[in-house]
């Protein structure tokens, strides 16, 4: 119990925290909720007052109440975001130096999990990598606060796993958050993007497949190759059953434009016939249920992979289809040729950044990894080699988030590129 010495005072509690606060320091704003509610309390005899709050959040209110415009927040952005919605709703001033959000103005590609000979021969990956196109490519695989792999200890380099980026807009977290979901037997959890901290989520029952994100909050499809579909709500930290895929399907890929309100699938495998699909459905949870879009790939392929131009574009490129590239309007439904990739490959991963789609990775017709990195080219309507991966791999767990400038990847261990390596051995 924390005491406060003042001629008049009132005990706050909240769950199994309790304090004594001046009524001088509870009126230092008369007109707030809080003050009301205590003069309230007081003037029927009691001299404790409960508030409906966890306790760590009871605390920094009275730190608030306390120091006023020298509180110093937490680091904790959760406690942070709970800190400031209940400062406004007891109408309470937010002290200076507490952050609304931090400063979210560079991108980052995050690969939380993937699958390489480096995984398959030491039964490790080489830690978490992230990539900006200033400081290129880093791994966080060692100890210290800056370079330290922030993913769980269990997480394990053999499940494939799906992840998508949660909007700061939509969460009110903060900064952007990543959800990175795996089976029952290892752990999911939220990273935040800025800070890195990851919190433990309940996982999805049965296997992961492609993950979207919908206004806040993320969708998980068609596991184990069933039609089943689940919604992750972080608010709540629970997933809850959604309604179903048309087909129970495999090997597809999934996308939602930014600012749409759409789940679009393309092609994959029908659980039922074994068939590689070519359609394209898609589901709107303000209407829950499913529908065909009318549209189709130019053919029936699997291993493929999306990524959005923009609100009413989609491209569609790799799998087992071909070199061919496809970018479908949602206005119109409406496929048209989008270039072609430099080699055929499947289960690469796609990811929209800094105004590109890029694919890396993935798995050449010889069943062989690749390490490539190509970007389209929306203006040319063209594919470019633009560098390498660490290391050849594929079904890569890629979400891009905005980090702070803050961030510096030149501090960080830098993986050294395949094609540095290569250069670098004797007789080549």
């Amino acid at each position: 119990m924390e005491l406060e010495s003042s001629f008049q005072w009132l005990q706050l509690q909240a769950d199994d925290y309790s304090a004594w606060v001046s009524l001088q320091t509870l009126h230092r704003h008369p007109d707030s909720l809080l003050a009301g509610l205590a003069d309230t309390a007081l003037s029927h005899g009691r001299d404790v007052l409960r508030l409906d709050m966890s306790a760590d959040v009871a605390r920094e209110v009275v730190e608030v109440l306390r120091l006023g415009d020298s509180y110093q927040p937490p680091a904790d952005s959760r406690l942070l975001t709970a800190l400031k919605h209940t400062l406004d709703y007891l109408g309470l001033p937010s002290p200076p130096r507490l952050p609304i959000r931090f400063p979210l103005s560079q991108h980052y590609l995050f690969v939380h999990s993937y699958s390489c000979e480096v995984v398959e021969e030491a039964g490790r990956d080489c830690g978490l990598l992230l990539y900006s196109s200033q400081g290129g490519w880093a791994a966080l695989d060692s100890e210290g606060p800056e370079c330290g792999d922030p993913r769980p200890a269990n997480m394990d380099p053999q499940w494939y796993y799906a992840a998508t980026t949660l909007p700061s807009e939509c969460t009110g977290a903060g900064q952007d958050l990543m959800l990175v979901a795996g089976p029952e037997s290892v752990s999911s959890y939220l990273m935040e993007a800025h800070s890195r901290r990851c919190h433990t989520v309940p996982s999805c029952k049965g296997h992961t497949g492609p993950c979207v994100s919908v206004q806040g909050k993320a969708y998980m499809l068609g596991r184990h190759g069933a039609a089943a579909v689940s919604c992750f709500d972080p608010c709540v930290n629970c997933w809850f059953t959604a309604a179903p895929m048309r087909y129970g399907m495999y090997d597809f890929c999934a996308v939602s434009p930014p600012g749409s309100s759409l789940v679009l699938t393309f092609g994959g495998v029908d659980s039922s016939t074994g068939r590689h699909r070519d359609g394209i459905d898609l589901f709107d949870p303000r209407q829950r249920g499913w529908a065909s879009s009318g549209a189709c790939l130019p053919r029936p392929s699997r291993g493929l992979a999306a990524a959005p131009i923009d609100e009413y574009r989609v491209l569609i490129f790799g799998g087992s289809g071909g070199r061919s590239a496809s970018m479908v309007d949602l206005r119109n439904w409406r496929l048209l040729p989008a270039g072609e990739l430099s080699s055929e490959r499947q289960q690469m991963a796609g990811v929209a950044f800094e105004g590109g789609v890029l694919s890396l990775g993935g798995v050449d017709e010889h069943e062989q990894f690749v390490d490539v990195v190509e970007r389209y080219d929306t203006v040319s309507n063209m594919w470019q080699v633009i560098g390498q991966l660490p290391c050849a791999m594929s079904h890569m767990t890629v979400a891009c988030a905005r980090v702070s400038t803050a961030l510096q990847l030149d501090q960080m261990p830098v993986v050294e590129s395949a094609a540095s390596r290569r250069a670098s051995t004797p007789g080549r």
